[in-house]
Protein backbone atom coordinates (compact mmCIF):
# COMPACT_ATOMS: atom_id res chain seq x y z
CA UNK A 1 0.00 0.00 0.00
CA UNK A 2 1.06 3.76 -0.49
CA UNK A 3 0.55 6.16 1.53
CA UNK A 4 1.49 9.89 0.87
CA UNK A 5 0.84 12.47 3.61
CA UNK A 6 2.14 16.07 2.14
CA UNK A 7 1.68 19.67 3.83
CA UNK A 8 0.55 20.97 0.40
CA UNK A 9 0.58 24.64 1.69
CA UNK A 10 -3.06 25.22 0.45
CA UNK A 11 -1.91 24.76 -3.04
CA UNK A 12 -3.08 22.11 -3.90
CA UNK A 13 -5.02 22.85 -7.21
CA UNK A 14 -1.06 23.70 -8.65
CA UNK A 15 0.36 20.31 -6.93
CA UNK A 16 -2.33 17.78 -7.93
CA UNK A 17 -0.83 17.03 -10.63
CA UNK A 18 2.07 15.74 -8.39
CA UNK A 19 -0.05 14.19 -6.57
CA UNK A 20 -1.72 12.30 -9.30
CA UNK A 21 1.99 11.49 -10.48
CA UNK A 22 3.04 9.74 -6.81
CA UNK A 23 -0.23 7.24 -7.33
CA UNK A 24 -0.80 6.66 -3.93
CA UNK A 25 -3.48 4.86 -2.73
CA UNK A 26 -4.20 6.73 0.55
CA UNK A 27 -2.57 10.34 0.07
CA UNK A 28 -3.11 12.94 3.51
CA UNK A 29 -3.09 16.45 2.90
CA UNK A 30 -2.24 18.73 5.41
CA UNK A 31 -3.74 22.93 4.72
CA UNK A 32 -6.06 21.95 2.24
CA UNK A 33 -9.37 23.55 1.53
CA UNK A 34 -12.24 22.03 1.77
CA UNK A 35 -13.20 20.16 -0.55
CA UNK A 36 -16.52 22.38 -1.98
CA UNK A 37 -13.96 25.18 -1.84
CA UNK A 38 -11.31 23.27 -4.12
CA UNK A 39 -14.29 22.39 -6.61
CA UNK A 40 -14.63 25.88 -6.89
CA UNK A 41 -11.56 26.31 -8.44
CA UNK A 42 -11.76 23.51 -10.66
CA UNK A 43 -13.73 22.36 -13.50
CA UNK A 44 -13.76 18.81 -12.74
CA UNK A 45 -12.58 18.09 -8.59
CA UNK A 46 -12.52 14.47 -9.38
CA UNK A 47 -10.29 14.66 -11.99
CA UNK A 48 -8.05 17.31 -10.97
CA UNK A 49 -7.55 14.43 -7.72
CA UNK A 50 -7.40 11.49 -9.85
CA UNK A 51 -10.82 10.05 -9.53
CA UNK A 52 -10.45 9.29 -5.65
CA UNK A 53 -13.01 6.77 -4.14
CA UNK A 54 -13.43 8.58 -1.03
CA UNK A 55 -13.29 11.99 -0.02
CA UNK A 56 -12.89 13.05 4.02
CA UNK A 57 -11.90 16.64 5.14
CA UNK A 58 -11.57 17.97 8.68
CA UNK A 59 -11.16 20.99 10.06
CA UNK A 60 -11.77 24.64 11.35
CA UNK A 61 -10.88 26.98 8.62
CA UNK A 62 -12.66 26.02 5.18
CA UNK A 63 -9.17 27.25 3.49
CA UNK A 64 -7.31 24.82 5.87
CA UNK A 65 -7.57 21.97 6.65
CA UNK A 66 -6.51 18.21 6.78
CA UNK A 67 -7.88 16.45 3.41
CA UNK A 68 -7.82 12.68 2.81
CA UNK A 69 -8.09 10.80 -0.42
CA UNK A 70 -8.73 7.23 -1.09
CA UNK A 71 -8.06 5.64 -4.48
CA UNK A 72 -8.00 1.56 -6.14
CA UNK A 73 -11.73 0.90 -4.35
CA UNK A 74 -10.43 1.29 -1.12
CA UNK A 75 -12.57 3.31 1.30
CA UNK A 76 -12.44 5.40 4.36
CA UNK A 77 -15.06 6.24 7.02
CA UNK A 78 -14.27 8.70 9.85
CA UNK A 79 -14.64 7.41 13.18
CA UNK A 80 -15.82 8.75 16.05
CA UNK A 81 -13.28 9.50 18.47
CA UNK A 82 -12.34 11.22 21.98
CA UNK A 83 -9.23 12.53 21.44
CA UNK A 84 -8.02 15.86 22.56
CA UNK A 85 -5.45 16.15 20.02
CA UNK A 86 -6.77 18.03 17.20
CA UNK A 87 -5.13 17.16 14.18
CA UNK A 88 -5.46 13.33 14.75
CA UNK A 89 -8.65 11.73 12.62
CA UNK A 90 -8.65 8.35 12.83
CA UNK A 91 -10.59 6.11 9.79
CA UNK A 92 -11.72 2.97 9.49
CA UNK A 93 -10.53 1.40 5.66
CA UNK A 94 -12.40 -0.99 3.82
CA UNK A 95 -11.01 -2.57 0.28
CA UNK A 96 -7.72 -3.53 1.29
CA UNK A 97 -5.60 -5.60 4.35
CA UNK A 98 -5.19 -2.20 6.33
CA UNK A 99 -8.21 -2.03 8.98
CA UNK A 100 -7.60 1.70 10.66
CA UNK A 101 -5.92 4.83 9.76
CA UNK A 102 -4.42 7.99 12.14
CA UNK A 103 -4.75 10.66 9.28
CA UNK A 104 -2.01 13.15 11.46
CA UNK A 105 -1.41 16.85 10.51
CA UNK A 106 2.04 17.79 12.13
CA UNK A 107 0.94 21.44 13.17
CA UNK A 108 4.23 23.94 14.28
CA UNK A 109 3.49 23.28 17.86
CA UNK A 110 4.18 19.50 17.22
CA UNK A 111 7.15 20.05 15.02
CA UNK A 112 8.38 22.49 17.04
CA UNK A 113 9.36 19.78 19.45
CA UNK A 114 11.73 18.28 16.54
CA UNK A 115 11.50 14.45 14.96
CA UNK A 116 10.45 13.07 18.44
CA UNK A 117 6.88 15.86 18.84
CA UNK A 118 4.61 13.97 16.40
CA UNK A 119 5.91 10.22 17.83
CA UNK A 120 4.98 11.67 20.99
CA UNK A 121 1.38 13.00 20.29
CA UNK A 122 0.62 9.86 18.81
CA UNK A 123 2.21 7.47 21.67
CA UNK A 124 -0.39 9.85 24.10
CA UNK A 125 -3.36 9.02 21.98
CA UNK A 126 -2.44 5.25 21.12
CA UNK A 127 -0.61 4.24 24.48
CA UNK A 128 1.51 0.86 23.69
CA UNK A 129 0.37 0.21 20.39
CA UNK A 130 3.60 -0.18 18.16
CA UNK A 131 4.34 3.30 15.89
CA UNK A 132 6.46 3.25 12.87
CA UNK A 133 6.81 6.90 11.89
CA UNK A 134 8.96 8.09 9.20
CA UNK A 135 8.85 12.09 7.73
CA UNK A 136 10.50 13.13 4.39
CA UNK A 137 9.99 16.56 3.68
CA UNK A 138 8.46 17.15 -0.13
CA UNK A 139 7.57 20.67 -0.62
CA UNK A 140 10.82 21.75 -1.52
CA UNK A 141 11.70 19.10 -3.74
CA UNK A 142 8.41 18.50 -5.65
CA UNK A 143 8.72 21.17 -8.10
CA UNK A 144 8.26 18.45 -10.75
CA UNK A 145 6.68 14.69 -10.51
CA UNK A 146 9.99 13.11 -11.25
CA UNK A 147 11.79 15.06 -8.67
CA UNK A 148 8.56 14.22 -6.40
CA UNK A 149 9.24 10.46 -7.13
CA UNK A 150 12.34 10.91 -6.29
CA UNK A 151 12.14 12.30 -3.34
CA UNK A 152 10.17 9.33 -1.98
Amino acid sequence: MRVVAWNINMALPKKAEHLRFLKPDIAIISEAAHPDKLAQKSKNLSETLGHPTSVCWSGENENKGLLVLSYNGIFLQPVESDTTLQWVTPYRVSGCQVRHLLAVWEKQSLAASGPVGPYLALRSYLGDVPISLHRQDLSSRANTPSAASNAL
